[in-house]
């Protein structure tokens, strides 16, 4: 055939949605750019941060590095999300065939996603087993939908449709790294409103699009599961895909009561705390802090007849309860002096 002819046929078939959502040469050679980019990435965020950030520079290594990861996934899902709703809004709402342009920007997308989860899996001194399952499976998920496309190219829509969807379980974490970020860099004391509220708002919003995904998921997921012709995939989409998505859901779950949690060691503001407590306002801003976790509730009743002894001597049988210094000659402790142990 004439390669003129050919390159033409070539372009129908693809402009038809047809040929194969990638070459693999494309994908190999890219997948090297986008490492590149985001070590770049990563090397001027530290360079940024330690000329700026006091509460970076405090950090050690380990939490510096999660931090940087913080950024790239903010600009990433921040970049997969755009290309989402601008090449895939018409096959997510409309089932419409997609065109050349809109099947590279996809393939971006896919693409850039694999490789930020790849870097952050390398780049981080430690990782969560929660984390690796979650990038793992979602790296996995993306891998087989290429293979998928490509092996069988008229078949595209429904796995492609629904893998659009899977990814926006990574493509919409935003907030979610913008609070991780803001609670290693920002001083509690001083920005625990800010901090409560973003904490709260990230378990809300992931709570909400994680568990919305997982439905949406099921309903595409059973004609891609049960087609009117096998191919050697559908094995794959009816057997293990349900038991992926299921484990991806509680991993997301268990993140998102993780910022639950955060949010709910800080306190609005003092008044609360005092609310809380049953503590007048003087008391609770000299030994309450943003930060307030559960071993300060618990000792807080101790610290409140502490402070109401102020300098008098600590009774007999309280001296007598704390074992070893029985047994030392009466001393005075303030709320204070106990506070400073904690």
């Amino acid at each position: 055939m004439d390669p003129t002819v050919a390159a033409r046929l070539d372009g129908i078939c693809r402009e038809r949605g047809y040929a194969t959502m990638h070459d693999m040469e494309f994908v190999a050679a890219n997948a090297f750019l986008l490492f590149f980019l985001a070590l770049g990435i990563s090397h001027i965020s530290i360079g940024i941060l330690d000329a700026t950030s006091k509460g970076f520079r405090a950090l050690d290594d380990y939490h510096k590095r999660n931090c940087v990861s913080y950024i790239l996934e903010i600009i990433g899902c921040s970049m997969v999300l755009g290309l989402q709703i601008i090449h895939g809004w018409d096959l997510i709402f409309y089932n419409e065939d997609l065109t050349n342009d809109q099947r590279l920007g996809l393939c971006w997308a896919a693409l850039y996603m694999c490789t930020l989860y790849t870097y952050e899996l390398v780049y981080r001194l430690r990782t969560h087993w929660q984390l690796a399952v979650h990038h793992l499976v979602s790296i996995f998920i993306m891998l087989l939908c290429f293979f998928n496309w490509n092996d069988y190219p008229k078949e595209y829509k429904g796995v492609v449709r629904m893998c659009l969807i899977f990814v926006c379980h990574a493509s919409m974490e935003q907030l979610c790294f913008i609070a991780l970020f803001a609670h290693r860099i920002l001083p509690h004391d001083k920005y625990g409103s800010l901090l409560r509220s973003l904490h709260f708002w990230a378990a809300i919003t992931s709570y909400t699009v994680k568990t919305s995904v997982f439905f949406i998921t099921w309903v595409l997921w059973l004609p891609v599961a049960f087609p009117k012709q096998d191919n050697s995939y559908t094995w794959f989409w009816k057997y293990v895909f349900p038991i992926l998505n299921i484990l991806l859901l509680f991993v997301q779950w268990w993140a998102s009561n993780v910022f639950y949690v955060l949010s709910r060691r800080f306190i609005h503001s003092a008044k609360d705390v005092a609310m809380f407590e049953r503590l007048t306002m003087p008391q609770t801003a000299y030994y309450y802090t943003a930060d307030v976790n559960l071993h300060r509730r618990k000792v807080s009743e101790g610290l409140h007849k502490m402070w109401k002894q102020g300098g008098r001597k600590v009774s007999k049988s309280r001296r007598e309860s704390s074992g070893a210094s029985a047994s030392k000659p009466n001393r005075t402790r303030s709320a204070k002096s106990y506070h400073q142990t904690l």
